[in-house]
């Protein structure tokens, strides 16, 4: 999805509450699993108490299409 300055994001819904951390971490083990990369990859930059979060990735993998596949709504 891109947004109206042509930023690219995804829409995730988690069902934990945002407290003390538990949405965010929740997050985090959703896209470890579906883009199956270790937690350790994945940052939150930015967001920890706002609903827009910015998510650093570091892998050497190619993540194109899982992260479409995320998008578009399947279970790649």
């Amino acid at each position: 999805m891109q947004n109206e300055h042509g930023d690219e994001y995804l829409k995730v819904s988690v069902t934990a509450v945002p407290e003390k951390g538990k949405a965010n971490k929740d997050l985090i083990n959703f896209l470890s699993d579906r883009l199956e990369i270790a937690k350790s990859c994945l940052t939150l930059e930015a967001g920890q108490i706002d609903r827009w979060k910015k998510i650093m990735i570091e892998t050497r993998q190619n993540l194109d299409d899982k992260l479409e596949g995320l998008n578009d709504g399947s279970d790649s």
